[in-house]
């Protein structure tokens, strides 16, 4: 993300928008994110999945931003998976309709996953949900590492 906002925001000459100051700033978050006073726990960060997925939110806006400045995002497509997977393993909790994930955290197909962006996107239909559901896809398999 940090490429993609330095390069959208280059020309406000802002010097966190630099190669050099981003690198500064994404330093400093580490540090701060990895203080054990905090303790920020899995749970919190993962907590209300829905919004956080939702088009306009942190996971697929920024996505999105990565996207069109023309870079590739093979992690961030990872981390968006991981909270749709998070989300279709609570999908009781969540509601989601039993026909949107039969099966499909083992296995997603690009009509599973755009089915399912629609749904968490409340039925609201994006010219870009194609460019958004293939990194998405691709980094599906990935998971399976992950998964408990």
């Amino acid at each position: 993300s940090g490429a993609a906002l330095v390069s959208k925001h280059a020309a406000l000459k802002d010097p966190l928008f630099t190669a050099s100051g981003y690198h500064h700033y994404a330093l400093d978050l580490l540090e701060r994110m990895g203080n054990p006073h905090l303790g920020d726990t899995i749970e919190r960060a993962a907590r209300d999945p829905l919004r956080k997925l939702q088009y306009q939110d942190r996971i697929f806006g920024t996505l999105r931003v990565v996207l069109d400045q023309g870079i590739a995002a093979p992690n961030m497509a990872l981390g968006a998976a991981a909270g749709l997977d998070y989300l279709l393993a609570r999908a009781e909790q969540y509601a989601i309709p039993p026909g949107l994930c039969p099966g499909v955290r083992k296995s997603m197909n690009a009509q599973q996953l755009k089915a399912l962006l629609t749904w968490i996107w409340q039925g609201e239909q994006h010219a870009d949900l194609e460019a958004l559901a293939r990194p998405v896809l691709q980094a599906w398999p990935r998971l399976e590492r992950f998964r408990r």
